[in-house]
């Protein structure tokens, strides 16, 4: 394998590395908008010019934020990693209503959910929610799941009426960095070139 070769291979090497991390990371700051996020059974969703999403209670059901099915694709690379979300109540009303901070994921026909937040939550301050997204935490078929997810919700709902406000910001989902063994077959690479290039040109005859 010449110079040329071992160079072509371990950019290409690098580059699969890398945008596979970057494109099954999820991380929606609402900087400038509602990033795909729609409600679901019973809320409506708008953008505040502070950088965050307000949820506001519109029926009698149990209002939900829908993550965008585009931000799904490479979620087997989440096995392993967190999941979290910022949340705030910011309407006054007495966070009454238990199932407020269910995260639920569903694919290949299964769906399961966990419970982020304690009895009580959300208070009146900003309040980050998070789960590893391991088997221990979510059950034996959550890799089954990430490998065929097609939809992730997040509960709001917090009082049992309708007329409560919440507030959504910085849903972040961090993939598990690559294996180890991709990074050293870069780094085996990256040697060959360096050896490839010290070696001394063969005398001519």
């Amino acid at each position: 394998m010449n110079l040329c070769t071992i160079r072509h291979a371990a950019g290409a090497a690098a580059l699969a590395l890398a945008a596979t991390a970057a494109h099954a990371d999820v991380r929606l700051t609402f900087d400038a908008g509602t990033e795909g996020v729609t409600a679901f059974d019973g809320g409506s969703i708008s953008h505040d010019a502070g950088g965050f999403l307000v949820m506001a209670d519109t029926t009698g059901g149990d209002m939900r934020a829908v993550l965008p099915p585009a931000l799904l694709a490479g979620a087997a690379g989440w096995l392993g990693g967190r999941l979290s979300f910022e949340a705030i109540n910011l309407s006054g009303d007495s966070a009454n209503w238990s199932p407020f901070g269910e995260v639920t994921l569903s694919g290949g026909g299964q769906t399961l959910t966990v419970d982020l937040a304690a009895p009580g939550e959300p208070g009146a301050g900003w309040t980050t929610y998070a789960a590893d997204l391991t088997p221990a935490v979510w059950g034996p078929s959550l890799p089954a799941v990430l490998a065929a997810l097609d939809g992730v919700t997040i509960k709001l709902e917090f009082h049992d009426g309708i007329v409560e406000t919440a507030g959504l910001d910085n849903v972040s989902i961090t993939a598990v960095p690559e294996p180890g063994a991709g990074w050293l077959l870069l780094a085996g690479l990256l040697a060959l070139a360096g050896a490839a290039r010290r070696k001394p040109a063969a005398p001519r005859v």
